[in-house]
């Protein structure tokens, strides 16, 4: 659950988003990234360079985006299912953004709005389980990680989440209830 928590999930988001779109838009090269540590990798990109990279930069100095909503990511949800989809995740982040500037009369940046839902945990291994006389699969075998307690952890560990800046959280709430839903 570490890695799950709210604060990592925040980081994470916000160093991801950045460098996907600028890999999508080619503002940098996959090459880019190899044999970076930390401090270089932190170094290299600049907002001069592209906006998004601000993210970066308060990532760095510890400056988080707050969670202005969460809520369980439900597979049976056709809109939950398609922000999966990190281009239509990039719209609805765009049209929240848009709310946002709207409402608030300033500037909320497209960048500055995240949507983050983590991938699907799986536990799945595939070994076989010495139980006696006989080998089992893992999932079989008499292992706390039994395919209902797998699902169960994994649906209370997967949220959709939203981060926005600081001063944009009551709009932002609104925002995503209306776009992400209840």
């Amino acid at each position: 659950t570490v890695c799950w928590h709210r604060v990592v999930r925040t980081a994470t988001a916000m160093i991801k988003q950045p460098i996907y779109s600028a890999l999508r838009e080619e503002i940098i090269a996959p090459e880019e990234l190899y044999w970076l540590d930390d401090k270089e990798f932190f170094r290299r990109f600049h907002p001069e360079r592209y906006g998004p990279f601000e993210l970066l930069e308060r990532t760095a100095r510890r400056e988080l985006l707050k969670t202005a909503w969460e809520g369980s990511f439900d597979p049976e949800r056709k809109e939950h299912r398609r922000l999966m989809d990190l281009d239509v995740r990039g719209d609805r982040q765009t049209e929240i953004a848009r709310m946002l500037s709207s409402r608030l009369q300033r500037t909320v940046r497209p960048w500055e709005v995240i949507i983050d839902i983590p991938e699907p945990v799986s536990f799945e291994i595939d070994l076989p389980v010495h139980t006696g006389p006989d080998f089992v699969p893992f999932p079989h075998s008499e292992s706390v990680f039994s395919g209902p307690v797998v699902e169960s952890f994994s649906a209370a560990l997967r949220k959709i989440r939203l981060f926005l800046p600081e001063g944009t959280l009551e709009e932002g709430v609104k925002a995503a209830e209306e776009i992400l839903g209840p």
